[in-house]
């Protein structure tokens, strides 16, 4: 079957998915958004990358060998792992929120836009935590490092945070605009700016989530606030633009010394004076940022061919830190720096059943954690799975086996963590919705001193 063909189904599928989640109250949207980024990627990668190859945005060189959408074997990979996130979506039932006494209720029904003062204060904890263990793992290099990805800290802290990191940054960046108490705001704030800081001082393209999470949350408040719609979409808008130009610092710092001492150079150096003086720096910007994603394309199709053998990527499948096979065999010949695509090495591998099976569990992941989230006192995150549904779907289609599988193994790890909680609110006997985690709190501690729960 030829691309243009596959592409009526996947489009079909994925117009399908959209009419059964927008219908109807499901948690099909983490699912719906990752098979409109294969699908995005698969028909839109090729003239990307063809018009923005030139920026140096991207690891990628531009004489890299990229194929047309119809003779791309990448494309394949793509449309039929788009195909088995939109088949996810459909098949998603309607939500449940459960209260304090054990009801249930549609899901359907307006969830908190808050949270409270106690849940903020353990997310900053908890937070301060992994950056302690995340600056562990980078090492004093993360003051002063001349090669990008140099790292001379704790390796075992370094690949447990690796994910982690960046995910409890944008957790931090959420809850600072959830939260409307003074006090735990205060402290997030200061946490949020440490990270953003931290993450740019290294060149990591984590630190341009923070931007983008802070934008979008000022544009979803602005949405739901008449009087101040305008400033508010203007705000999230200037913090979009932030974000672009925070990817132009990151690629300055990899091509020169960079760490928390050389920030200020970095920051205050020659891209916001190139953008100053000249207008068309911010284009070139716009297309480091667009050739960063649009290197997936070739990418991806040069994976189906590579050859990664199948019992490599099962491997490193291993949740244990330390178990995976060397990074080195998942590499783009000769380009040693640039990790091969999971959903090209995978499809490769496994061919048309593999990758449904494997792409369905990575779509069902995310909604399932959408509902749990949707079903408790954590029902303000509920999109915390859209956005993890996002990050699976970048990871596939830039990374390796390892990272990929990794990452699936958090966000399984989240699913537990939060049906514990789901739990322990809906055993409650009295107490709102709105009470559920400071409940939980005080029952936990309950149960150390008595064996039944009240």
């Amino acid at each position: 079957m030829s691309n243009a063909l596959l592409l009526v189904p996947a489009l079909g599928l994925l117009v399908l998915a959209f009419w059964r989640v927008r219908g109807r109250a499901t948690a099909g949207w983490p699912a719906l958004w990752m098979s409109l980024i294969f699908v995005a990627l698969s028909v839109f990668g090729y003239p990307a990358w063809s018009w923005s190859k030139s920026s140096l945005g991207a690891g990628l060189p531009s004489d890299a060998l990229v194929v047309s959408f119809a003779d791309s074997v990448g494309v394949r990979a793509l449309l039929v792992a788009s195909m088995a996130a939109s088949a996810i979506a459909c098949l998603m039932p309607r939500g449940f929120r459960v209260d304090g006494a054990g009801g249930q209720h549609r899901s359907s029904d307006q969830p908190a836009r808050s949270v409270s003062s106690e849940m903020a204060w353990w997310v900053a904890g908890l937070s301060a935590l992994v950056f302690v263990c995340w600056c562990l793992g980078q090492g004093p290099s993360l003051l002063i490092r001349e090669v990008y990805l140099d790292t001379d800290g704790i390796q075992i802290l370094l690949r447990a945070t690796t994910p982690g990191g960046t995910l409890a940054a944008m957790a931090t960046t959420a809850t600072l605009f959830l939260c409307h108490d003074r006090r735990p705001r205060n402290v997030l704030f200061v946490l949020t700016v440490v990270w953003f800081m931290s993450l740019l001082a290294i060149g990591t393209r984590g630190a341009v989530t923070i931007p983008v999470m802070a934008g979008l949350m000022i544009i979803a408040r602005g949405r739901h606030d008449p009087m101040y719609r305008r400033p508010m979409f203007l705000a999230g808008g200037v913090l979009i633009g932030v974000a672009i130009l925070t990817f132009g610092w990151v690629i300055e710092a990899r091509y020169g010394t960079h760490g928390l001492l050389f920030l200020p150079r970095v920051i205050f150096g020659g891209k916001v004076t190139a953008m100053t003086d000249d207008p068309s720096a911010i284009a070139r910007s716009v297309r480091q940022v667009v050739a960063s994603v649009a290197a997936s394309y070739p990418i991806v199709d040069h994976s189906v061919i590579a050859g990664v053998p199948m019992n490599i990527q099962i491997q490193n499948a291993n949740p244990l830190l330390g178990s995976g096979n060397s990074a080195e065999l998942e590499r783009y010949f000769p380009w040693d720096w640039v990790p091969l695509s999971f959903a090209g090495t995978w499809y490769g591998a496994a061919g048309i059943l593999g990758q449904l099976g494997v792409f369905g569990v990575f779509a069902a992941v995310p909604c399932m954690l959408y509902r749990l989230l949707d079903a408790g006192p954590f029902a303000p995150y509920r999109h915390a799975g859209t956005v993890a549904a996002l990050m699976l779907a970048f990871l596939s289609v830039q990374y390796s086996s390892r990272l990929c599988w990794r990452f699936f193994w958090v966000l399984l790890v989240a699913c537990a963590l939060v049906s514990v909680f789901n739990w322990l609110v809906a055993r409650s006997s009295t107490g709102a919705m709105a009470e559920g985690w400071t409940r939980t709190m005080r029952l936990f501690r309950m149960h150390l001193y008595r064996r039944t729960w009240y």
